[in-house]
């Protein structure tokens, strides 16, 4: 449906996760329907395998809906694009204030990413009540300058550890 939507022509598909259960029915139906699907147990929070680095044309992430979770995953997409200038991001992500919405755009400049399209409310949540059950899909293409390095903090990139240690 995704590729379809974006009229984009699909050959092959890698996908990574942390979680192999996911990975496991992502295989499964892959199998059933004849689809090109790699899939790889990763954690994002570690910098993508080499043999995926400069890779691919697209990537996609719906990552940790805190600032540096946005980040350091898009982040790990760019790493896997093509150096090739028009390669594309989509990346979602819930609703922001201004403050957050400024530094998560700055963040994808830096990593050599032009916003092209925002579509909110694309991706919905069945039961979410978080973000209304709902988050906005980005696109992006890549520029020629390439990636620059982002300064990420990597254990703050989940909702839980952003609270302090008095509320716990």
């Amino acid at each position: 449906m995704f590729a379809d939507y974006f009229s984009i022509d699909v050959g092959s598909v890698t996908i990574l996760d942390i979680d192999q259960r996911v990975l496991n029915f992502i295989e499964q139906k892959g199998d059933k329907y004849g689809l090109n699907i790699k899939t790889v147990n990763r954690d994002l929070r570690k910098e993508l395998p080499e043999e995926i680095r400069n890779f691919s044309d697209v990537f996609f992430t719906d990552p940790p809906y805190t600032v540096e979770g946005i980040k350091l995953f898009t982040a790990r997409g760019t790493s896997g694009l093509r150096k090739e200038p028009g390669k594309t991001a989509y990346i979602s992500f819930s609703s922001r204030p201004p403050d957050e919405t400024s530094s998560i755009f700055a963040s994808l400049s830096s990593l050599g990413l032009a916003p092209r399209e925002l579509i909110p409310g694309f991706n919905r949540y069945v039961g979410a009540q978080l973000h209304a059950g709902a988050s906005n899909m980005l696109r992006c293409s890549s520029g020629s300058t390439g990636c620059m390095d982002i300064s990420i903090d990597a254990d703050k990139i989940y909702t839980n550890r952003r609270r302090k240690a008095s509320e716990i």
